[in-house]
C-alpha cells in the first residue's frame, strides 16, 4: 500500500491524491493560505498573473475570480497531467481566463515583464535552486510587480513523539536526519527564504511566519504511513529517499511504529510556513 504510491512518479497522481485525503481542517487551512497568497498579491481585474507551480489549480482559480474576465492567470507547471487537471477545474468552474503553460520555475517559457503579478503556493522551495527561482519570477514581471508566496518550511519541522516510538525513536531520528541531507527542501528555514529573496535583489518585501499543528490522532495507522513515506511523488518520496540509505525492513518498521503512535495520538508535528510579499524592482 505504501509502496504503492511512492512508486508513481507523476505530480498529477500524487496531488490527486492528497486532495482526496484532505478532508476538514486540512482542507480548511489550504484553502485559507491559498486565499491569503492571493490577497496579499493585491490583484485586480485586469491584471495578468502567472501562478508559479500551479498544481491542480487551488490557487490558481481563486487568482483568476480576482482578475475577472478582463485579466488572465497564466498556470505553469512542469507536469501536463496537472495542467489537464487543472484546465478541467477551471472549465467546470467557468473560468475562461486560464492559460495552461508547461515549464519549469528557474527557466519560464515567457518574455521578461510579461506580468503584472505572480502568486506561487509551496513550489519556490523545491526548486533546485532557490534564489534562480525568485529571480526567475522576478524576470517575468513588469518593474513594480507585485509577488505573493507562501513556502513551508520544512527545516523547521518539529516532531514530538515524548518517547512513544520505544525503540525506534532513534531510527526515527536517524531518518529525519537523513531527509534534510538528501533533499533541499528539507533544509529551508525563515532566514534562507528571506535571504533567497534578498540575494535575488528584492529590496521591498515583507514576511509573515505561520504555525500549523497537525493532529493524526485517530486517522488509520496505513494512511498515516503512506502519507509519510509518500510525502513528495517518484524519487522525491522518502520512501525513495530512505530506502536507498537504510534497511528496507527496517525503515518500514520505523515507519510502522511512527503511524501506531501518531493514530494514538501521541505523536504531534509542528509545522512552519512562511508568507512573502512584495514588488519586484523597478
Amino acid at each position: 500500500m505504501v509502496e504503492g504510491r511512492a512508486e508513481r512518479d507523476g505530480w498529477s497522481d500524487w496531488l490527486s491524491h492528497v486532495d482526496k485525503s484532505l478532508s476538514g481542517e486540512a482542507a480548511s487551512w489550504l484553502a485559507r493560505i491559498a486565499d491569503s497568497v492571493v490577497d496579499r498579491a493585491r490583484l485586480r481585474p485586469g491584471d495578468r498573473v502567472i501562478d508559479l507551480g500551479a498544481g491542480t489549480g487551488l490557487t490558481t482559480l481563486k487568482a483568476a475570480r480576482a482578475v475577472s474576465r478582463q485579466g488572465s492567470v497564466t498556470a505553469l507547471d512542469s507536469d501536463p497531467a496537472c495542467l489537464s487537471s487543472l484546465m478541467s477545474a477551471a472549465s467546470v468552474a467557468g473560468y475562461s481566463n486560464v492559460i495552461p503553460l508547461e515549464g519549469h520555475l528557474q527557466n519560464i517559457p515567457s518574455a521578461a515583464a510579461s506580468f503584472d503579478a505572480a502568486v506561487c503556493r509551496s513550489a519556490l522551495t523545491y526548486a533546485a535552486d532557490l534564489v534562480a527561482g525568485v529571480r526567475e519570477m522576478l524576470r517575468v514581471l513588469v518593474a513594480g510587480g507585485r509577488f505573493s508566496v507562501f513556502e513551508p518550511l520544512l527545516g523547521e519541522v518539529e516532531w514530538e513523539t515524548g518517547g512513544s516510538l520505544g525503540e525506534y525513536e532513534s531510527d526515527f531520528a536517524a531518518m529525519e536526519r537523513t531527509l534534510a541531507e538528501k533533499r533541499a527542501s528539507y533544509t529551508h528555514d525563515r532566514e534562507s527564504v528571506r535571504s533567497a529573496f534578498a540575494e535575488a535583489g528584492v529590496e521591498r518585501y515583507q514576511s509573515l511566519p505561520v504555525h500549523f499543528k497537525v493532529n493524526m490522532s485517530g486517522r488509520e495507522v496505513d494512511d498515516i504511513a503512506e502519507d509519510y513515506l509518500g510525502d513528495l511523488p517518484g524519487a522525491l518520496s522518502a520512501s525513495r529517499v530512505l530506502m536507498d540509505v537504510f534497511d528496507g525492513s527496517r525503515v518500514t518498521d520505523v515507519t510502522r511504529a511512527f503511524a501506531e503512535a501518531a493514530s494514538a495520538g501521541s505523536v504531534q508535528c509542528h509545522l512552519l510556513g512562511l508568507f512573502v510579499w512584495g514588488d519586484a524592482p523597478g
